[in-house]
């Protein structure tokens, strides 16, 4: 299902961290959505989950408005979540964390869809491993796994290449463009832009809760405003390996 999102604004006190953000993600389609620390996207995506209350404007999903929904009733929808800092239950194995997850969905169809996604995420060698022992790079894989066995039609994706080597991150990219290739719609926050550019349909660009630049990775990359967003610091050459500075802290509100 389709994710639109329409004139969202959110205001803490005399704070505006959202102004009127509009922007969508299309079924079967990587979007990305990208910008300077402090630019207000883990903002966006709580406003998208249910975490907050947006001030004003509206969360669609396919027909549904989701904008006051609770957190369950959109997961009933088909909404998955991955988080900027790793949420899994430490003193479970792998393996514990997926059937956790697996709960959501029929009970004949659990073990089997455990399995599936293991193997879909080549997580067999460590499936009966404590899950606060893995590395960070494998634990966001893990993390991954979990949102993929509740079987989402919406799966939104905060910083979920950070801390990952290169192997891990080419698995997760070749796992990202085939779900997105059986229709799923995924929305991803990634500070990588080399991974952004070389799997992203759609890019949305945010800077100082507004958004600046919409388009694909080579509009993106020529946008003289998204280039006048990383000014300050070290140059941002999009897709050229070479990122600000501030770029691989993964830190952001």
């Amino acid at each position: 299902m389709d994710l639109e999102v329409t004139d969202v604004t959110v205001r803490f006190g005399g704070n505006t961290v959202l102004s009127d953000v509009g922007l969508d993600a299309v079924s079967g389609g990587i979007t990305s959505l990208i910008g300077p620390n402090g630019a207000g996207k883990t903002t966006l995506f709580n406003v998208i989950t249910g975490v907050l209350k947006p001030t004003s404007g509206r969360v669609m999903l396919g027909t549904n408005d989701m904008t006051s929904m609770p957190v369950h009733k959109r997961v009933r929808l088909g909404l998955g979540r991955t988080f900027q800092r790793l949420e899994l239950f430490g003193t479970l194995t792998v393996e514990e964390n997926l059937r956790v997850a697996a709960s959501a969905i029929p009970r004949e169809r659990r073990t089997s869809e455990v399995q599936r996604v293991i193997q879909q995420l080549r997580l067999q060698q460590v499936s009966d491993v404590r899950a606060d022992t893995l590395s960070t790079g494998t634990g966001r894989l893990v993390e991954l796994a979990r949102a993929l066995v509740g079987e989402p039609s919406l799966l939104l994706l905060d910083e979920p290449a950070s801390g990952q080597n290169d192997s891990e991150t080419r698995v997760f990219s070749e796992v990202l463009v085939d779900l997105a290739d059986r229709g799923m719609t995924i929305l991803l926050v990634e500070h990588d832009m080399n991974l952004v550019m070389a799997i992203s349909h759609r890019i949305h660009v945010l800077d100082f809760g507004q958004l600046i630049a919409s388009g694909s990775p080579a509009e993106i990359r020529s946008d003289v405003r998204v280039q006048a967003a990383y000014l300050g610091q070290e140059s941002l050459e999009v897709g050229s390996g070479r990122r600000r500075s501030d770029v691989s802290t993964g830190a952001h509100p």
